[in-house]
């Protein structure tokens, strides 16, 4: 839900500030500045691969059967570990959602004073280690069950 609701968010935050955009920024330097451009419907792009890797993500995360496992399945743990590995999913999409507010907030800070491109360049970041970390937790999770 909460990645459902970053979602949202960015696509409002695209979707009002589209018509003020020229070409926006599709590459961040290691400084934080943009060094490279492009137009603006490659937001677009971004927005539509956005959905799909969220919708992706929420898939599997209501279907714990799909997934693999770092130790066997039995009777006894399957409802952990099921719990466990979709946690891990959900925390993934909002990880990747927060990952995608930031570059939109980024790409498109110089069609507005606030936010700048360093906000944007930092909640990306932030959403980059929920992305990494999920499976690292989610993983030793399961792996502590019972």
């Amino acid at each position: 839900m909460i990645a459902w609701v970053l979602l949202a968010a960015g696509a409002m935050v695209l979707l009002l500030r589209y018509g003020d955009l020229g070409e926006v920024p599709t590459h961040f330097g290691a400084s934080g500045e943009p060094d490279d451009w492009g137009p603006r419907w490659a937001l677009l792009v971004l927005l539509a691969l956005w959905v799909g890797l969220l919708a992706g993500t929420t898939l599997l995360a209501r279907r714990p059967q799909w997934h693999s496992y770092p130790r066997e399945v039995t009777d006894q743990n399957r409802a952990v570990l099921h719990l466990e590995s979709s946690r891990m999913m959900s925390w993934t999409g909002v990880g990747l959602s927060t990952v995608f507010l930031g570059i939109v907030l980024g790409a498109t800070s110089s069609a507005s004073a606030s936010p700048s491109q360093s906000t944007g360049l930092a909640i990306s970041c932030a959403g980059l280690v929920l992305v990494l970390a999920a499976p690292v937790v989610g993983i030793v999770r399961m792996l502590r069950v019972g």
